[in-house]
């Protein structure tokens, strides 16, 4: 192996990794930073299939922890919204190319990241909350979540920075659904795109970083104040969008 292409492959497994202990600190992380890494990385759309796969595998084991204190009424809102939205997300996948995905996530990334600096968000729903609007934030979170492998950003936007329900329910109804999203898209990757051999590859390659990133941080019982978690991750989700519009 030459020796750019070795410390690329450290580099890789050492965002992955660092990527899955943040996600099982804060709960999100591994869509957001592996996610668009790869996809510079890779310059390919095969990321986000990757993502796709690596962020089911951390939400299957993370979910069933929290699935007592899930939300189920508000769970089955934005589930079928989320499950309206995904079949549009693949097909919009396959008609676009990378330097476009590039631009689409970029931009997800920064409004992501003023938002975090702001420290602003809409106004969640109380717990067990159902209707139009959390259907519509389903339907988005399912869009992107088979378009970019990001459903994140949408739930976040719907549940804003309201205290109406603890954080421990909001989390676990989140993880629930991306087990769904995630699952459903992966699915319909499969089915209407396709999965090349390279992906799996690449993803079993990365899945021991991952499954490390996640043990450490949920042995290690480190838990991050919300004013620490938002800086590191605007900062972040500011490097990557920029990143991501230098490689369009």
């Amino acid at each position: 192996m030459p020796a750019d292409a070795f410390w690329m492959l450290v580099l890789v497994q050492a965002v992955v990794f660092g990527a899955a202990l943040f996600q099982a600190v804060t709960g999100l992380g591994l869509a957001l930073i592996a996610g668009p890494f790869l996809l510079l990385v890779l310059s390919d759309g095969g990321a986000v299939q990757i993502s796709i796969i690596l962020n089911l595998v951390t939400a299957c084991i993370l979910a069933p922890m929290l699935l007592p204190h899930c939300d189920r009424k508000l769970l089955v809102s934005l589930g079928t919204g989320g499950l309206v939205g995904i079949p549009p997300g693949i097909l919009l996948f396959g008609s676009v190319d990378v330097s476009f995905l590039k631009a689409a996530i970029g931009a997800v990334l920064l409004a992501l990241g003023i938002l975090t600096i702001a420290g602003s968000g809409s106004h969640a729903a109380t717990p067990g909350g159902t209707g139009r609007g959390s259907f519509a934030a389903g339907a988005i979170a399912g869009f992107m979540s088979s378009f970019m492998a990001m459903p994140g950003p949408p739930l976040a936007a719907y549940f804003g920075l309201s205290r109406s329900a603890s954080p421990e329910v909001l989390r676990a109804t989140v993880l629930v659904l991306f087990v769904l999203f995630y699952g459903a898209s992966l699915g319909c990757h499969v089915l209407v795109q396709g999965i090349q051999p390279d992906v799996l590859k690449e993803s079993l390659l990365l899945m021991p970083a991952t499954l490390a990133g996640m043990a450490v941080g949920l042995v290690s019982g480190v838990k991050l104040n919300a004013q620490v978690t938002r800086i590191v991750l605007a900062a972040i989700l500011m490097l990557s969008a920029i990143g991501l519009f230098a490689a369009v």
